[in-house]
């Protein structure tokens, strides 16, 4: 619900800040005193349209706060944690006006695109007026309205979950169908490159082998050279390293006898001599006398050529070839199959078609029915409101049969037929203003206890009634504020007397400036205002007699 609404140096108001109740709030004053001043300003936080020419006169920038309070929203909280504009139980919608031309909006703080606030705005609040009309006025919002009244929200959800599997299934299946010329070809294509790669044969880390083959035969007269040279420095003649270790280590050990410590260094001589003659043994291994192959040479180069230009081809690396067959493998598998996953897919659609116009029926015939109804509830109040010749018909239009839809089998359309003869006509185009609000006060009453909208805005929907009707629009409004938010601007003392809570709005002209004051009334102060109503300027003892009585019976 809206808490508070602060308002600075907007049209003719310098300061204003309202801390607003959760009950039927009525807005009252002399014709040209502002009364209305306050809902335009709240509708620029709603996310309506700005110009400069709204600042204040000699002020530099219009600012308007808005702040709900939706601790009993979980949709609303859901959606601003979706947008991750959330602010626990709070929501706060700012609106700033530049007097040089632009605007800027905010949600919780954050600067905010107009169509967001928008949106959101139509979850918190509906304006109904003589030229604005919210959320009533659009088809989405009639269907949700008849849905809810009808208590169909397992039947909409069946049929949505079933529209989206069979649009989920259809679409795949079209995609597959519309490649059904390029898969032939495909398939041959693929078939063709996994052919070619298993006729070459690889191994398992062949390239690896490769390289390392290739690397030896290209220095194999280097490492025969670096083996015979190793070879002669550790076992040649008299200067080897062989020769050279043993008299060291026979020189050691001679001292052994009188120097025990020593025997330690003829270990590791020892150890040494060992270590080294295995290094001998393993040389000599690879020394060759055998010739250069050049024939095996050729062989690994010519191979490796062959798996470079297959690498480059499949744009990889020689080493990743193994990898490139295993991955066309998995395209092809499926072009393969795809006639008899077609088949499958058909069935799949068809049980999700029968699954939908199941459900789709079953929500028709209930939207019938609660339309019957909702139309004859709306009617009965209209005709209290004073409009005996208007006829409400909830009109279910259908939609293309063969197409499943998200939301049913028809659109739903509200339709209005003012005066006898008259054809009906879409909600949304009923041309008095005045006629158009006492419907939808008809139909917030009527689907009062399923509306998700927390707070009504009615803007002088008693225009051209009066006496018992007016007093029965009261009576509606106080009856509605029992499950809703209402704040009514109003011309008609039986309408403000039903009001919980009563705010009288002033203008106040000074020298050069004129400004509007909106401030609550106390009982006596209501009383006169009442009265003031009732009976114009001049108050007299029976005005203030009969307001008395008025809000006695009210309250």
């Amino acid at each position: 619900m809206l808490t508070q609404l602060n308002i600075r140096s907007f049209a003719i108001i310098d300061a204003l800040d309202l801390d607003i109740p959760n009950e039927m709030t009525v807005i009252t004053g002399e014709t040209g005193a502002g009364k209305s001043i306050a809902i335009d300003a709240l509708g620029l936080a709603l996310g309506d349209r700005a110009e400069a020419s709204m600042v204040k006169p000699g002020g530099k920038r219009s600012d308007i706060t808005a702040t709900f309070n939706i601790a009993n929203l979980p949709a609303v909280k859901k959606w601003l944690i979706k947008q991750e504009l959330d602010e626990e139980d709070e929501c706060i919608l700012r609106r700033t006006i530049s007097s040089e031309g632009g605007s800027r909006a905010y949600i919780n703080g954050r600067p905010t695109p107009l169509q967001i606030v928008k949106t959101l705005s139509e979850k918190l609040i509906d304006i109904h007026s003589q030229h604005q009309h919210q959320s009533l006025l659009r088809q989405d919002e009639q269907r949700q309205l008849l849905d809810n009244y009808g208590q169909h929200h397992a039947l909409v959800d069946e049929v949505f979950a079933a529209y989206t599997l069979w649009n989920t299934l259809n679409k795949e299946y079209q995609t597959l169908k519309n490649a059904a010329d390029e898969r032939a070809s495909r398939i041959d294509f693929l078939s063709f490159q996994i052919n070619e790669l298993e006729e070459l044969q690889i191994e398992e880390n062949e390239w690896q082998t490769l390289t390392t083959q290739h690397a030896q035969f290209a220095n194999a007269e280097k490492i025969q050279q670096a083996v015979s040279d190793s070879l002669n420095a550790l076992t040649f003649n008299e200067q080897s390293i062989s020769t050279k270790l043993e008299y060291v280590k026979q020189e050691v050990l001679s001292l052994t006898d009188f120097l025990p410590q020593f025997s330690e260094v003829a270990t590791l001589l020892d150890s040494a001599s060992i270590n080294i003659d295995e290094a001998i043994d393993y040389l000599r291994h690879q020394a060759t006398d055998e010739p250069f192959d050049s024939n095996q040479f050729e062989l690994i180069e010519s191979r490796m050529a062959t798996l470079l230009d297959a690498s480059r081809k499949h744009r990889c690396k020689p080493e990743n070839l193994d990898q490139v067959i295993t991955s066309l493998q998995e395209e092809l598998n499926p072009l393969i199959n795809a006639e008899e996953t077609l088949g499958d897919m058909e069935n799949n659609i068809t049980k999700a078609l029968t699954r939908y116009d199941k459900s789709a029926a079953s929500l028709s015939k209930s939207r019938k029915i609660s339309a019957t109804k909702f139309q004859k509830a709306c009617i009965k109040i209209v005709t209290q409101l004073g409009m005996k010749d208007a006829k409400i018909e909830i009109e279910l239009i259908p939609l293309d049969a063969l197409t499943p839809h998200p939301f049913g089998n028809e659109k739903i359309s509200f339709n209005v037929s003012t005066n006898p003869g008259s054809p009906f006509k879409p909600l949304a185009k009923v041309a008095s203003g005045g006629e158009l609000s006492r419907i939808s006060l008809a139909i917030q009453v009527v689907s009062s206890n399923v509306t998700k909208i927390p707070t009504l805005i009615f803007d002088e929907v008693d225009v051209g009634i009066g006496g018992g009707i007016a007093e029965t629009v009261g009576k509606l409004l106080r009856q509605l504020s029992q499950s809703k938010q209402i704040i009514c601007i109003t011309h008609q003392a039986q309408v403000a007397a039903q009001g919980n809570t009563h705010w009288l709005v002033e203008k106040q002209t000074q020298a050069k400036s004129v400004s509007t004051k909106i401030s609550p009334l106390i009982k006596e102060e209501r009383e006169i205002e009442i009265a003031r109503m009732i009976g114009g300027l001049n108050l007299t003892a029976a005005t203030k007699k009969h307001a008395k009585e008025m809000l006695h019976n009210s309250q």
